[in-house]
């Protein structure tokens, strides 16, 4: 008889993980996570030659790999903090984003009994956005991030445990806490080294950085240039502690629109609270161009060529108050030209636990922005609406309240 709860894997049994690389920053899971999406390409070029019809080969560029992770905004600045690589950070701003790499994980178990099954691994991923979106009066915030990467993998069998750890190896030998496995796909096991401080990435076997045994050892074995390793990375076969039963049940599980207040503000003075606004959307994009080298299959560089942020605000328009306030601090301006707003206006999008707001939680800053757009529209036995597009290149994540 066929067990047809082994055909699928439920989102229950899927959880994402995060880890830091290029920082010493310990591996952890995200919480409220809605959505996880990776998908990759193949860019290939038949090869031909006159006289011939017959396809004689393909060449294979280097894939494409590309992700998306949507989480509920929770008020916690703990998604900012590793995919910024900070360990306990107050703010998290885009420069602190924009250079910071790391591999996402998931790791899926089987239905009907408490195992593992699989998991999928992506190394050396960049960010190329990130989103916030209040969609309604009625909905809640949600976070999307946006990612880049050139490599997948599914870990399977005895190599479908991956593990990071924190550690110092002098030149010498270091035990990890768990035996590594060996690569299916070459002579060595599948182990990922670093000095973090020199910001180099340690080579098994061939370029004799370090080697690695049947029992766990690793051994830096550089001895001419004393590099040292500080964090170590490796698959393993066997569990050694649940990896599903760190929950977090502390902080709020979403946070609904009716907790956020929307403030328009002059550097470090308020000017106003921007009312009956149906939506809010707020898009970080980095501009990214991957660089190679000859001689070498895999990107050496993901540079940032451009930072832009764009925020959305749909609202309900009665009165002519947050054009009056990016014309005139006074908010009574009895002219608004659209050739002369003002270009020194930060959004502050506050989250507090409660409608009541009593208790703060956390904020985005976006600074300097600029109108870039606008609409309004009139249909009958409607309400009149409208919306403004601005843009910036500056935003912050804080959870101090006085931040401005």
């Amino acid at each position: 008889m066929s067990n047809y709860s082994e055909k699928y894997i439920h989102a229950s049994n899927y959880k994402p993980r995060v880890i830091p690389v290029n920082a010493t920053v310990a591996a952890a899971d995200l919480d409220r996570v809605q959505r996880l999406t990776l998908g990759f390409t193949r860019p290939n070029e038949k090869e031909y030659e006159l006289g011939r019809t017959d396809e004689m080969a393909r060449q294979w560029m280097r894939p494409d790999v590309t992700g998306s992770l949507v989480i509920n905004e929770y008020g916690d600045i703990k998604p900012f903090a590793l995919f910024g690589a900070e360990t306990a950070p107050t703010d998290i701003t885009l420069a602190d984003l924009k250079d910071q790499m790391f591999d996402v994980v998931s790791l899926q178990k089987k239905q009907s009994e408490d195992a593992m099954l699989v998991t999928r691994y992506v190394p050396n991923c960049y960010l190329t956005g990130f989103n916030l979106n209040i969609a309604d009066p009625e909905g809640k915030l949600e976070q999307t991030w946006n990612f880049v990467a050139e490599k997948h993998y599914s870990l399977l069998g005895d190599n479908k445990y991956l593990k990071s750890e924190v550690l110092t190896i002098a030149v010498g030998a270091a035990q990890m806490t768990e035996v590594p496995v060996l690569n299916p796909d070459t002579s060595g096991y599948t182990v990922k080294a670093y000095n973090i401080t020199q910001g180099i990435t340690l080579t098994e076997g061939a370029s004799n950085d370090f080697t690695c045994d049947a029992a766990g050892a690793i051994t830096v074995v550089d001895s001419t240039n004393m590099v040292n390793a500080d964090k170590v990375q490796f698959a393993y076969s066997s569990e050694t502690a649940s990896d599903f039963e760190n929950v977090d049940d502390s902080n709020a599980y979403y946070i609904p629109a009716k907790y956020c207040e929307i403030e328009l503000w002059e550097g470090s003075n308020k000017l106003v609270t921007i009312k009956r606004l149906q939506s809010v959307g707020v898009a970080a994009t980095f501009e990214r161009t991957p660089y190679g080298e000859i001689g070498n299959e895999d990107v050496i560089a993901r540079a940032v060529d451009s930072i832009n942020v764009v925020v959305t605000l749909g609202d309900l328009i009665s009165d002519e108050t947050f054009d009056q306030y990016m014309r005139d601090n006074s908010g009574s301006y009895g002219l608004i030209d659209i050739e002369k707003y003002l270009e020194t206006r930060d959004l502050q999008i506050k989250i507090y636990d409660s409608a009541a707001k009593d208790n703060f939680l956390a904020k985005y800053i976006v600074r300097n922005l600029k109108v870039t757009g606008g609409t309004t529209e009139d249909s009958v036995q409607e309400a009149m609406t409208g919306g403004r597009t601005l843009e910036s290149d500056n935003m912050i994540y804080t959870t101090n309240e006085n931040e401005s």
